[in-house]
């Protein structure tokens, strides 16, 4: 019998979404030889676990094997989808591995098994012998000694510091920030903090004169109404600096900070296009690596801009109290 090929991805489903079934394997195709499934790792039921596999068997070759992983992917995505089942593949996420040498080791130790790092995306491999995946993950835990965490909130509760709303919002889109493995994810909501903060101003009187002068324009050319409607909401918004540079007169509270080698304003301006290119649907995408390095001193940026503002507050303003605030 000529040897065949199977393909593999796996899959992490969200914290509070399971597939309610009994079984630990759902049958997708059996036709010719060829299988295709949706299983658990250790055949546990599906409603006990969030770690799933999309395996497929008994491919000519592995060309035939990649090429029906990525389409049946792709239909897991689609399907999920559809009956809102959140699922991450870990393309974006954090990856550890066994080092290619310590994998041939364990390769000649037990050749009655294939030995793979449990690498994201589709894995092709043979269908014989049996093949074994191996995962190493960590977390990191940052710490803060408990002495500086108390002198902190002693001394904003003895100057009355208040938090507004616009500023609650932020700290706590920055704080879920650090539950998301996912690179993109962290970015994104990290820039959601950040642009909370943001105040947009007013534009020069005189750019503010030329824009009235293009509405009248627009409402007098005798366009359709919705499209006027649509340009003449448009014009009135440009009243307003826009949110990218309101956003860099905020990095002026990084002072002479660096941020990836870069002063604060132009660390605003790459991240800020970084963001445009992930939420706009960009291809392709920046590296995991790129935006997970951005994420990191974005978070720091982010949170000095954010008690930099809290600090502008009077206390009188917040809490409505006396203070001695300095």
């Amino acid at each position: 019998m000529s040897e065949t090929y199977d393909f593999r991805v796996r899959a992490t489903l969200g914290d509070t979404t399971r597939i309610d079934s009994d079984l630990s394997e759902l049958l997708l195709e059996t036709d010719g030889g060829i299988t295709v499934a949706i299983r658990t790792m250790a055949d546990r039921p599906f409603r006990d676990s969030n770690e799933i596999q999309l395996r497929g068997s008994g491919y000519a070759d592995e060309t035939e094997a990649r090429t029906a992983g990525e389409t049946w992917r792709d239909a897991v995505t689609v399907g999920f989808a559809r009956v809102q089942l959140a699922a991450d593949f870990r393309e974006r996420a954090p990856r550890g591995f066994i080092a290619p040498a310590h994998l041939d080791e364990l390769r000649a130790a037990h050749p009655e098994v294939q030995q793979y790092n449990d690498d994201p995306g589709v894995l092709v491999f043979p269908s014989a012998p049996p093949a074994l995946f191996h995962r190493i993950e960590a977390r990191g835990v940052v710490v803060k000694r408990g002495e500086q965490v108390a002198a902190m909130v002693k001394e904003a509760h003895e100057r009355g510091l208040g938090v507004s709303d616009v500023q609650r919002l932020a700290f706590d889109l920055w704080s879920a920030s650090f539950s998301l493995s996912v690179a993109d994810a962290r970015f994104v909501m990290l820039t959601m903090a950040l642009e909370t903060l943001i105040e947009q101003v007013d534009r020069p009187l005189a750019v503010q004169e030329q824009l009235k002068k293009l509405v009248v324009s627009v409402e007098e050319a005798g366009l359709p109404e919705g499209d006027a409607a649509s340009l003449v909401g448009g014009l009135r918004a440009l009243r307003q600096e826009s949110v990218g540079q309101a956003g860099r007169r905020l990095s002026t509270a990084l002072a002479d900070r660096l941020y990836l080698g870069m002063p604060a304003l132009k660390f605003f301006s790459y991240c800020y296009g970084l963001r445009s290119t992930l939420v706009h649907g960009a291809h392709p995408r920046p590296s995991r690596d790129e935006v997970d390095l951005a994420a990191a001193h974005w978070s720091d940026s982010s949170v000095t801009c954010l008690h930099g503002n809290f600090s502008t507050f009077r206390c009188s303003e917040i809490r409505r109290r006396p203070c001695d605030q300095n």
